[in-house]
């Protein structure tokens, strides 16, 4: 993951913090420093005049859909890829959340933290924070050993918010094994996916640019299939929806077909039962080549 996905996760709280009342996230500004500040201005103008509004919508519809999770069941929160989200101070103390990002971001987030809490911004919560290196098969294995401790038999919501395209189809798909280890039955999980349709947008060519100017690698973005991602076997659907379904319910101005946004789909799954298969390996054949 590295250098690909730590460098956007904190200007894109940037996003949020543009629109509080559609976010929710009160606290998003407080994640944001100059450069920070900069380089979500220059991304909003270069490659997504509509990333505020629809970053703000994901934001909304998982802090929503969390909430009502915890309240209905004294679970855990698992942000896998969590950057500079403001969910787990966004949602009610008294619960157990475990935050996970590259050590870059987490030694940063960290200390940033316990600055605001001292100065009494931020609420305080119960985190565990941990560091770990997504595109290392090593570390994710590792990482599936504690949580698998941490959760024992508990139902947990796991998220993977603006992660899984970022990374290889193999550390995907060790994710999607990882789940498959922690989430008992009556556990949810959140997903974030592109679709297939994704790599012709005029946006993703913009933010291609945009990446190469800024000096950043460019990963080899994977896609999956909604269809696929909802019918994942074993699981349940519990919703799926895209940035204009979110906006028709959330805004007042619904959003229409526009070569400015990401179309991404967001999914949450319960799981059923302890067996599992991984999605379809023909979004290996989605990877940008």
């Amino acid at each position: 993951m590295g250098t690909k996905v730590q460098n956007t996760a904190a200007w894109m709280a940037g996003c949020r913090a543009s629109l509080p009342k559609i976010s929710l996230d009160i606290f998003a500004k407080l994640w944001l420093n100059p450069a920070a500040l900069k380089k979500h201005s220059e991304y909003v103008t270069d490659v997504s005049p509509l990333e505020d509004v629809c970053l703000s919508l994901r934001n909304r519809f998982f802090l929503e859909h969390v909430e009502k999770f915890l309240l209905e069941d004294k679970g855990i929160f698992i942000n896998l890829g969590a950057g500079f989200s403001s969910l787990s101070y966004l949602l009610p103390d008294g619960h157990n959340y475990i935050e996970i990002d590259h050590p870059n971001n987490i030694r940063r987030k960290k200390k940033l933290v316990s600055q605001l809490v001292v100065k009494g911004l931020l609420p305080k919560r119960s985190i565990d924070f941990i560091s770990v290196d997504l595109n290392n098969l090593g570390e994710i294995n590792t990482l599936q050993e504690a949580l698998q401790k941490k959760v024992k038999q508990k139902r947990c919501f796991l998220l993977m918010e603006g992660l899984l395209y970022y990374l290889s189809q193999t550390s995907a798909d060790a994710l999607f094994k990882l789940a498959n280890k922690i989430l008992s039955p009556g556990s949810q999980f959140g997903l974030v996916t592109w679709n297939p349709e994704t790599f012709k947008y005029p946006v993703y060519k913009r933010f291609e640019q945009f990446l190469q100017e800024k000096g950043q690698s460019l990963p080899k973005f994977i896609c999956h299939n909604p269809s696929q991602i909802a019918s994942l076997a074993h699981y349940q659907l519990v919703k799926q929806v895209d940035y204009k379904m979110l906006s028709a319910e959330y805004t007042n101005s619904p959003l229409k077909d526009s070569d400015d946004a990401f179309w991404e789909i967001m999914t949450i799954l319960e799981r059923e039962t302890n067996e599992y298969t991984l999605p379809n390996p023909a979004s290996r054949d989605l990877r940008r080549s």
